[in-house]
């Protein structure tokens, strides 16, 4: 699946090349965040499971319920 990539996606991706160049790996991990998160926010949503269980929950968690 493709995206439009944002003119802030383009920034931290040129921000991130110059940071790893540099070696600032503080900014390179910022950076890397923030990607991700941007990647997050435009992924597609999860279908509600069919178990019942209400959304978020998982049996498969320790203390979540079912």
């Amino acid at each position: 699946m493709t995206h439009e990539v944002t003119a802030i996606e383009r920034r931290a991706r040129t921000w991130l090349t110059e940071a790893v160049r540099s070696r600032d790996m503080v900014t390179v991990s910022a950076l890397r965040t923030l990607l991700s998160a941007i990647a997050n926010a435009q992924a597609v949503p999860v279908a509600a499971p069919s178990t019942g269980a209400p959304p978020g929950s998982s049996t498969h968690v320790a203390g979540a319920s079912a």
